[in-house]
């Protein structure tokens, strides 16, 4: 082969290396992917199935699902309430710090759905608390917040039953209760029973803070 013809083939290899896009890197560009779209149903599986055996798992507190009967401590079935109303506004929230020696009073709500709250007496706290409540009015349940805080004194809660569909759950308003979820037995307590049928609302006393709803036996 003479110096002149290597020459020449050396000047194309380079071109194909170094120069702008040719035919021959267009078609190998097409062939990868047209390879990885045939290959990209089981990349999918595949990462679906790696979440599925190493994904992390929450390790923060649930309650199950109050609309269902559910069994408490004693193995009787407790009936929770749900609202004959759909309303626009079902959730309220709010945050409010309430100061350790003069207590005072958090809740949310409306005229129209009633309101949930708790009043700390004067000295209940340890120090100044900053208190949430995020109660949906529709399943008549509440949380109380930050979860797990416990207090000096009892603190009186108040959660309102104004548009409760009584009848379909089938439970007298003088047999209203409200429960609260025991993390630890993972089963609804009795936490207050007192019920105000001119004003429609149940309230209880509590010494720490968790997760409430409004129901019958």
């Amino acid at each position: 082969m003479s110096r002149d013809h290597h020459n020449r083939r050396s000047s194309s290899t380079t071109h194909l290396q170094y120069g702008g896009a040719t035919e021959l890197e267009t078609i190998n560009e097409d062939n990868i992917m047209t390879t990885l779209m045939k290959k990209l149903p089981l990349i999918t599986l595949g990462l679906a199935l790696f979440m599925n055996f190493f994904g992390c798992e929450s390790n923060s507190p649930v309650a199950p699902e109050s609309g269902t009967d559910t069994l408490k401590k004693s193995g009787s079935e407790i009936t929770f309430l749900r609202s004959k109303v759909v309303r626009l506004q079902k959730n309220f929230n709010v945050t409010k710090t309430v100061k350790a020696e003069v207590g005072g009073l958090v809740k949310v709500g409306d005229q129209q759905s009633g309101f949930a709250g708790v009043t700390f007496p004067a000295n209940s706290l340890a120090e100044d608390l900053d208190v949430s409540i995020s109660w949906d009015s529709q399943k008549f349940e509440v949380e109380f917040g930050p979860h797990g805080s416990q207090f000096l004194a009892p603190v009186l809660m108040r959660i309102s039953y104004k548009e409760a569909d009584l009848a379909a759950a089938g439970v007298a308003e003088e047999d209203l209760r409200i429960w609260y979820y025991d993390e630890t037995d993972g089963l609804w307590q009795l936490a207050g029973q007192t019920v105000n049928t001119q004003e429609k609302y149940v309230e209880g006393t509590t010494t720490h803070f968790s997760r409430y709803a409004l129901g019958g036996e």
